[in-house]
């Protein structure tokens, strides 16, 4: 997958502008490297040059819903969050990891993934405003590659690998939503077509 995250950013925009047109202008102008620097500074990280491109493009993603689910359970698509989210829900969760919240909690990873409740090393970069969240995973077991897109959940012990970077996961996301295999729904954002 040779596709930079701004020409699949860009293939997105265009299904949506045909099956969602109003979902276009939930996209936020992109973070300036002020505020992407800063972030890291507080956070203690820096963060994937992926990441950063998808910042400097579209600073989040007021509620779009436009990153599916990855639970097939719970439809309730994933919105990118922005650059103060991101560092709000990464110093929360890092915060709890340290003052022993999860201690004794282990998850149901799928192999290549920490088998953790919560792991610092987890950057939040979307959620679905339930306390769920898709993560860049920058410490990954040795059977992973750091910067896996995984799904993490707040009350369910699963941790899904979604794809090996977000530059891929943007991409499939993209090539799925031209192949037809997603639909818009409103109440749920991105959702995979009924067969």
């Amino acid at each position: 997958m040779n596709h930079s995250v701004s020409d699949s950013l860009e293939r997105i925009r265009n299904w949506l502008k045909a099956n969602a047109p109003h979902v276009v202008s939930y996209f936020k102008p992109g973070a300036t490297d002020g505020q992407i620097v800063a972030i890291e500074a507080s956070m203690g990280i820096s963060l994937p040059a992926d990441l950063r491109e998808l910042l400097s493009i579209h600073n989040g993603g007021a509620e779009s819903g436009i990153l599916p689910s990855s639970d097939g359970f719970d439809m309730m698509g994933f919105s990118p969050l922005n650059v103060e989210e991101i560092e709000y829900n990464y110093n929360m969760l890092k915060k709890l990891v340290n003052d022993g919240e999860f201690d004794g909690r282990t998850s149901d990873a799928e192999e290549g993934i920490r088998n953790d409740w919560w792991n610092a090393s987890w950057i939040p970069f979307a959620g679905n405003g339930g306390g769920d969240y898709q993560c860049i995973d920058l410490n990954p077991t040795d059977e992973g590659t750091v910067g896996q897109i995984i799904g993490a959940w707040h009350d369910d012990s699963e941790r899904q690998l979604i794809a090996t970077s977000l530059k891929d996961y943007l991409c499939k996301l993209a090539d799925s939503l031209e192949s037809g295999e997603y639909q818009y729904d409103e109440e749920y954002g991105v959702v995979p077509v009924d067969d």
